[in-house]
């Protein structure tokens, strides 16, 4: 599924955060996968996922391996 939505919810961490947080909250403890381009990946965000049992599969820029590596 393609989901393209016009909402924005503020969380601490941003609102790219919080707007996939909420599309997938009904999907959390499944065990889905999600595929995102760069523009809504970050670590906090693949962190929560990954807690919540969902893969993430995306694209990753210069700035996010560095990050990777410092966790």
């Amino acid at each position: 599924m393609i989901y393209k939505v016009k909402i924005t919810v503020k969380y601490s961490r941003g609102v790219t955060y919080g707007n996939v947080a909420k599309l997938i909250e009904p999907y959390l403890e499944k065990g889905h996968t999600i595929y995102m381009n760069n523009f809504y990946n970050s670590v906090p965000l693949a962190q929560y996922l990954f807690e919540n049992q969902i893969m993430v599969v995306c694209t990753l820029s210069n700035s996010f391996l560095l990050m990777i590596e410092v966790c």
